[in-house]
């Protein structure tokens, strides 16, 4: 299947970073390190973002917006969106990711966009609780990487020093982690008026007597708008270029109350994404490649079909990805490797005579062992060639972890 990466913040309202700051400028003008970028995995605390490998295993391939890609490939984003540029580029190069111009298409549903942003905005109750599961979300996730800034937050590609000596500035450091996030049109500097008014975003949150009032009303119908736009972006971009899409995890409450309007849950590609996320959460909780090469590998190695067919197979309720799920699928491989240990025995003993024979004996019962071995495995091994290919990078990517280790660094650990 193909799937849309989003560009946060992209909608019909929010101008291009270009329209800030002419000739690039904005890269060194504090504009919002997220802005324009697709999603990274908010459960995995690297040091360097990392992309979604669960979620870029099971698509064919990726739809990438022109401007997010020519960012990534031109070094123009965050230090810590490294690692994903390069795997991006990688991908690019050998045709797993095709590239749109998703401000084109929003352009020309600029319309139809108003009106589905003025029909939302009728009813701002109905968003309350989705947007609290999104903030909420956020906020887990802007703290679980403040500490990788240290005393300083890099807001594009210039680092701006905060100083953190007393609580009130460790929460302003919180806070510039997560307003522009929060008002992505409208804030884009730590100030006064914007700290005030994220607190009574929180007030109108939690208070449905604050909400009646007109100025929290007002803070809550400028927050919804830009959620709502650019929520309402991706779905125009995904029906207009007629596949699905994977947006930052915080946003999903928006989808589900969209879907849930027309008697659908969520999205349909969503169901697939959850299961492959749970098949590597019970299965290869771990699992994050240390290089390119290894993700190239994966993804052009026929066995990922197996892996995505599982999948579909999960979201269709025929099977369940759960801890007995896992235990079962372990037991088994083990027992297939006892069977293949003993079927190497037999070949070994049964290929003897051919020792034998002068000369060319030694090498013609290597060749017919490896043969008759390599066939057999093969056959043995069939029902769970997803779980060795998975498992097959896990064991590389720690043989070149501890190869790159030294014995001090490991009795340190």
């Amino acid at each position: 299947m193909e799937l849309i990466l989003t560009s946060f913040g992209l909608s019909h309202l929010h101008p291009t970073p270009q329209d800030y700051y002419p000739k690039d400028d904005y890269i060194q003008r504090g504009m919002s390190l997220f802005f324009g970028m697709p999603p990274i995995s908010m459960s995995a605390t690297n040091q360097q973002f990392m992309p979604e490998y669960p979620v870029l295993l099971l698509c064919e391939r990726l739809i990438l917006d022109a401007e997010s890609f020519e960012r990534l490939l031109k070094g123009k984003h965050h230090e810590r969106y490294g690692n994903f540029a390069e795997v991006m580029k990688a991908l690019f190069d050998e045709g797993f990711v095709r590239v749109e111009d998703f401000r084109a298409i929003i352009d020309q549903n600029k319309e139809l966009l108003n009106r589905m942003l003025e029909r939302d905005l009728k009813r701002l109750d109905d968003w309350i609780r989705p947007l609290k599961e999104s903030t909420q979300t956020w906020e887990h996730f802007a703290e679980s990487i403040r500490g990788f800034f240290g005393g300083k937050l890099s807001d594009g590609l210039q680092e701006k020093s905060l100083n953190i000596e007393s609580p009130q500035d460790e929460a302003k450091l919180r806070i510039f982690v997560t307003h522009d996030h929060y008002m992505p049109h409208s804030l884009h500097s730590i100030r006064n008026t914007a700290i005030n008014r994220l607190q009574m975003l929180r007030e109108a949150l939690e208070s449905s007597t604050k909400r009646r009032r007109s100025e929290y009303k007002e803070v809550l119908r400028e927050t919804l708008t830009g959620y709502l736009a650019y929520v309402n972006a991706n779905l125009v971009l995904s029906r207009t270029l007629e596949v699905g899409f994977h947006d930052w995890y915080d946003f999903e409450p928006f989808y589900r109350e969209k879907f849930l309007t027309i008697g659908q849950e969520g999205r349909p590609e969503e169901k697939r994404i959850q299961k492959v996320k749970q098949l590597f959460e019970i299965s290869f909780p771990e699992f994050a490649p240390l290089d390119t090469k290894s993700v190239l590998k994966v993804v052009k190695d026929n066995r990922i079909s197996d892996l995505r067919s599982l999948v579909d197979k999960a979201a269709k309720e025929e099977i369940q990805f759960d801890k007995e799920f896992a235990n079962r699928v372990l037991r088994e491989v083990l027992g297939i490797e006892q069977r293949v240990g003993r079927l190497r025995n037999i070949v070994s003993y049964a290929t003897l005579p051919i020792g034998f024979i002068p000369l060319a004996g030694t090498p013609m019962q290597k060749a017919v062992e490896e043969t008759v071995d390599r066939i057999a495995e093969s056959k043995i091994r069939r029902q769970y060639r997803w779980f060795y290919l998975i498992s097959e990078l896990g064991n590389k990517e720690r043989d070149q972890l501890n190869h790159n280790t030294s014995p001090g660094e490991i009795d340190s650990a």
